[in-house]
């Protein structure tokens, strides 16, 4: 998405002659034991199901990160259920039965999972995806259209942009940021503005 290459010496290469490129950087506050705390990301955080896979990941600690994702998404899968979310949009609220709530400045998170197509870390805005309760067959199912972007366009989830972000629910709903654990919702989102250059 920002145009830097894979490829090591391609870029280092970019260094020689790169151009800066301010991108957003996200902000979230959230609870961990109890105590309120703050943590910054460039890419991606996520209350619900993506954040139960990482833990179980960690439980795991297998050989091979495609292996270990593998055995955390199957292990949550079978036990993890949706959580009663109370969000807010910029002052908008609504409720939702959620397996997932991502908040995204980047388009991919988990590897190659398009979970925001549209994100685009220079725009001043979240982008936040939800995807609904929906029993595990249709989850299953629908599982593959994350890594091509396509899942936004099924009834059961919903996208939009925000500039701030606020996540509640009287069960306990795990955070990831950036890939780790962190803690739990309430969560509160926003973001910085063309607050860190990058090379390109």
């Amino acid at each position: 998405m920002l145009g830097i290459p894979h490829d090591c010496a391609h870029s280092c290469r970019l260094l020689a002659d790169y151009r800066p490129l301010a991108i957003d950087v996200g902000v979230v506050e959230y609870n961990r034991d109890g105590r309120a705390e703050r943590r910054f990301f460039v890419n991606t955080a996520g209350l619900g199901f993506d954040a139960a896979v990482v833990q179980r990941m960690k439980q795991f600690r297998l050989s091979g990160s495609r292996i270990n994702f593998i055995a955390g998404f199957l292990a949550t899968f079978i036990t993890y259920s949706g959580k009663q979310l109370e969000i807010s949009l910029d002052g908008r609220r609504q409720q939702e039965r959620g397996l997932l709530l991502a908040v995204n400045n980047g388009r991919y998170f988990g590897g190659a999972m398009k979970i925001a197509p549209d994100a685009d870390p220079c725009d001043g805005l979240l982008d936040v995806v939800v995807v609904r309760d929906t029993g595990k067959a249709s989850l299953l199912w629908n599982f593959p259209r994350v890594y091509r972007g396509t899942h936004i366009n099924h009834p059961n989830a919903a996208a939009c942009r925000a500039s701030q972000i606020e996540v509640e629910s009287p069960q306990r709903v795990l955070l990831q940021v950036d890939g780790e654990l962190v803690g739990e919702a309430p969560a509160r989102f926003r973001l910085l503005p063309g607050a860190l250059n990058v090379a390109t």
